[in-house]
Formats: C-alpha cells, sequence, structure tokens
C-alpha cells in the first residue's frame, strides 16, 4: 500500500472491505495508514471501501434484500475503492517510495506490540466476538430502525409515484445521492432505512445510490480528510463516490429490471410472515434476536429512564479525556473498561478522546480519588490512558 499503482489500491480495497468501521471510524484508522507510509491513492481506496460494507452489513443487508444486493454491494465498493485510488495517483499522486513509516520487520515488531495492536489471546478472540463487535453496532442499528420507523410512518405510500421517481430514475438517483452524503449513517444502520424506503415504491437504484453514498462520506469526515489529504485528493476522493455511486445506482437498475418489484415482494412476504403467524423455529429466532438486542442496549434504556425520572442530579460529572483511541472498537473497550469501574453510573465518551464520567453519588474527596485510581487501572489494562481533567 506504500505505492502508487493498481495493485496497491486493489489491496487497499479488499484489505477494507470486510472491517466493520463506519465513516467516523474508518477516518482515524485511513490517517494511521497514511502516517504509516501508505500513498495517498491506497488511503483513498481505505476509505472509500471500507465504511461502504463490512462483514456485519453484509449479513444485514442479506436479511433484508437476499445474496443479490449484498453481492452487487461488495463489487461497488471494491470498484469505487480502486478508481477513487487511481485517479488520486494519476493527478494527485507520490512518487513510488516504500513505505515511510516502518524501517525492517523488527521495528514493525516492536511497534505492534508496544501500541497492543496484536492480540494473541483466545480471550481477546472471544471478547471482540461477542462483547466488542455487538457493543459497537448497536448504537447505529438502533438510530436506523428508529429511522426507519419513522419513515414507514411518515413518508406516504404513494409519494414516488407522485414524484414519477420510477419513470425518472436519475432523479431519484441524485435526490438519494444529496440525501446520503451528509449525513452521518454507517452501512449497518443504512439498510433497515434503505428497506423501509423501497417498501413505500422508491426505485432499487436510487436506493442503492443511498446504501453507497450515506455510508461512504458525512460532513465531518470530509473536513477532516481535508487536513489529512489536501485540497486536490478531497475533491477526487468525494466526485469519485459520487460518480461511482451514480453509475452503480443506474447498473443495478439496468442489469436487474424488475429488482424493484421483487424486493418489495421480499420485505411484504416477510412482513406478511410478521403479521399472520411463523413458525415456532422462526418465533423462537425472532424472540432471541429481540431480547440480544434489548440487551446490548440496557445501558442506553437505563439512562433515558434516569432522565426521565430525574435520577442524575445527585450524580457527580467529571470530565475526562481518553488517549490512544483509534477506531470504534477502542472507544467501545474504553467506555466498556470505565462502566466496569466501581461507583461508575454513567460515561459519555466521544472517538476522539473526550467526555464524562458520572459517579453513582456526590462523595469525600478521599473517596472520590480510590475511584478514580481504580478506574485508571481500569482504563490502562484496556490499553489505554485516562486523564481526570475536573
Amino acid at each position: 500500500m506504500g505505492r502508487s499503482r493498481l495493485m496497491s489500491n486493489v489491496w487497499a480495497s479488499l484489505f477494507g472491505i470486510p472491517l466493520p468501521l463506519c465513516s467516523c471510524g474508518v477516518v482515524p484508522t485511513g490517517i494511521a495508514l497514511r502516517k504509516s507510509g501508505a500513498s495517498k491513492g491506497s488511503t483513498v481506496s481505505f476509505l472509500t471501501a471500507t465504511p461502504q460494507t463490512g462483514v456485519d452489513s453484509i449479513l444485514v443487508t442479506y436479511s433484508f434484500f437476499g445474496w443479490t444486493l449484498s453481492i452487487f454491494k461488495v463489487f461497488a465498493a471494491l470498484v469505487s475503492g480502486v478508481v477513487g485510488g487511481v485517479l488520486v495517483d494519476l493527478f494527485d499522486g507520490e512518487s513510488n517510495r516504500k513505505p515511510s513509516g516502518l524501517q525492517n520487520e523488527k521495528e514493525l515488531e516492536k511497534q505492534v506490540q508496544q501500541e497492543g495492536l496484536r492480540e494473541k489471546s483466545w480471550k481477546a478472540f472471544v471478547e471482540y466476538v461477542f462483547r466488542d463487535q455487538p457493543l459497537s453496532l448497536r448504537k447505529w442499528l438502533l438510530i436506523g430502525l428508529v429511522l426507519a420507523t419513522l419513515i414507514s410512518m411518515l413518508i406516504p405510500k404513494d409519494l414516488a409515484q407522485s414524484l414519477n421517481l420510477n419513470d425518472n430514475l436519475f432523479l431519484s438517483y441524485f435526490i438519494f445521492l444529496a440525501l446520503g452524503i451528509p449525513m452521518y449513517i454507517c452501512s449497518t444502520g443504512s439498510v433497515p432505512m434503505a428497506a423501509a424506503l423501497l417498501a413505500k415504491g422508491f426505485p432499487a437504484g436510487g436506493v442503492f445510490v443511498f446504501l453507497m453514498a450515506g455510508p461512504a462520506t458525512n460532513a465531518a469526515s470530509i473536513a477532516l480528510l481535508y487536513k489529512t489529504l489536501g485540497k486536490k485528493s478531497l475533491w477526487i476522493y468525494v466526485g469519485s463516490i459520487v460518480f461511482c455511486s451514480l453509475f452503480f445506482g443506474w447498473a443495478f437498475d439496468t442489469f436487474f429490471p424488475g429488482i424493484s418489484t421483487t424486493l418489495q415482494e421480499r420485505l411484504s412476504n416477510q412482513s406478511h410472515h410478521h403479521d399472520h403467524g411463523t413458525s415456532m423455529m422462526a418465533y423462537l429466532q425472532y424472540t432471541a434476536s429481540g431480547a440480544m438486542l434489548l440487551f446490548l442496549s440496557q445501558d442506553y434504556l437505563r439512562k433515558g429512564l434516569q432522565l426521565f425520572q430525574g435520577n442524575s442530579d445527585n450524580l457527580q460529572s467529571i470530565s475526562i479525556e481518553v488517549e490512544g483511541m483509534t477506531c470504534g472498537k477502542c472507544l467501545v473497550r474504553a467506555q466498556g473498561a470505565l462502566q466496569e469501574s466501581d461507583g461508575v453510573e454513567r460515561v459519555d465518551l466521544s472517538l476522539n478522546g473526550q467526555g464524562t464520567v458520572q459517579f453513582q453519588r456526590a462523595m469525600p474527596a478521599k473517596e472520590l480519588k480510590e475511584k478514580q485510581a481504580l478506574a485508571l487501572e481500569k482504563v490502562k489494562a484496556a490499553g489505554y490512558k485516562l486523564i481526570f481533567k475536573s
């Protein structure tokens, strides 16, 4: 990935496609790759392909739409990533060079061990699969489900027909493009919204444009990438996403004629089965999935109940900063470490490391200092540095 060539962009896209990183978490990861010697083109390829899909998004997309759209989505992410990287290499590239951040294998091994990037234990593997990864998905999946419900409730059934979008497909492409680019929604959370829009009669190609452009970028990441890649590469990055979204939206409608009707019937059949009875196995599956989602979201529900009941008056709030986070997984681990600390009731932490921690009650200075020391140790054990600012 350190050279300006086609295969570097292909490898960067392939490397990013399965990673479950949203359009926020992918930015610090891409910047880290850039600082470690990745070329501008490879960085743009990674930043373009990664947020569009991931193993989590592929499975969620399949559950709603089937394999046709899921596989086409992966293919579109790969091509759009390569296109963006190649264009950057052509118009804002660098001379071919080896990665400058690391000089040899011993230095690489030393840095990996120091930064905690390699976790070989089965415990770390199990924690990531069954704790960190599901927890990192819950927020945006819930947001997507809520927005999908609002779409189903508020958008008239005949809106797409009244706008004549099925006969004017390119108008629908540009509408969904304008909706998707500034929006901050991850690839998993965008799927329920896309399903709700499709069920309302919007053409599949337009919905596919939203599935590409929505997760691929947002206003916040654009501002950050401007400082990292420069103006020219940023324009190429955004322009390639716009072009590829429109192209693949058109390609989906062209090469899969009648797909809108097929997918709408699929969604309708799913709703019909929910409404008119299911097999016992399917019922158990739906119940278990719902229970798991509620379990993963229990802290959000508890916080909302506390705010509703006005129980936050006795909480002692302290501003904090956590150093060493680079992605959504880091955020989940740091939050989890804080929430497991004795006396901590609520944690609000953002990916930039800034946030607040609230203890269960106001307490004497000596007791508070002891609780803070325990929290420091918990966060340190997770691999990060905690600083109490006030």
